[in-house]
């Protein structure tokens, strides 16, 4: 036997769409997958991938952002494609010539919007050493204190959106080991929107569940981490 020389295939998203429709019991293997019915499966993946962006961070979602500041200004909004800023960021002066490899960083710790709103001196100026993210518009806003007094950088760690899948000859923006589980998702929604039979639609969520779990565990960020057990020892004397 002769092992491929190729380790890299990737399903694009109808051909994904296709088995869906296959594991829900919608069309035969050797159907084939219409437009019309290519276009409504591919809504119904959007809204699982939406919905994936709240199940926790993805290693390959998360990005830096390297955002400029101007002196004067403390709010500053997001790029459309950003849904959360992610932990404390990173201040870099004005006068660093290599923002990547900056001789020296400023920790820019991240706060929440009641501990920004009783700061007795909203007008402050300086290197900012504090943020909040404002979430109540469309874009993400980053509100610094005290107010940026030079045209620095701040490095933030961002988790931005998943790629759309609306075009049908796209590959999905996951690892690979999500195929399986979103084509699983996908059936699952078919067959309950094509009122297939309850027990199909549940063994095909149980599957997708079972596959939902071992993917978020893949895709996490990965970090050492070490565990500490503490409990208290009381003593008396007898």
């Amino acid at each position: 036997m002769t092992v491929s020389a190729s380790s890299t295939h990737e399903f694009e998203i109808d051909q994904l769409v296709f088995r869906a429709y296959n594991l829900a019991g919608l069309m035969g293997p050797y159907q084939q997958l219409d437009e019309q019915r290519a276009a409504a499966a591919r809504d119904l993946l959007e809204l699982r991938l939406k919905s994936l962006e709240a199940d926790g961070l993805s290693a390959r979602t998360v990005d830096f952002y390297d955002l400029t500041l101007t002196a004067g200004e403390a709010r500053y909004n997001m790029p459309s494609n950003v849904l959360q800023i992610v932990g404390n960021g990173m201040y870099i002066a004005a006068d660093e010539t290599d923002v990547e490899n900056a001789v020296s960083e400023q920790l820019v710790i991240r706060e929440s919007r009641q501990e920004w709103h009783e700061r007795a001196s909203k007008s402050a100026t300086g290197n900012p050493s504090h943020y909040y993210e404002h979430r109540a518009g469309v874009l993400v806003q980053a509100r610094f204190w005290p107010i940026p007094e030079e045209a620095g950088t701040v490095r933030f760690q961002v988790q931005r959106l998943f790629a759309d899948a609306t075009n049908g000859t796209d590959t999905l923006d996951l690892e690979r080991p999500w195929q399986l589980c979103l084509a699983m998702y996908l059936a699952h929604d078919l067959a309950l929107a094509n009122n297939k039979s309850l027990d199909r639609v549940d063994r095909l969520e149980a599957k997708a569940l079972r596959l939902l779990e071992k993917c978020k565990g893949f895709a996490s960020p990965k970090n050492d981490s070490q565990a500490y057990l503490e409990h208290d020892y009381g003593y008396y004397n007898r």
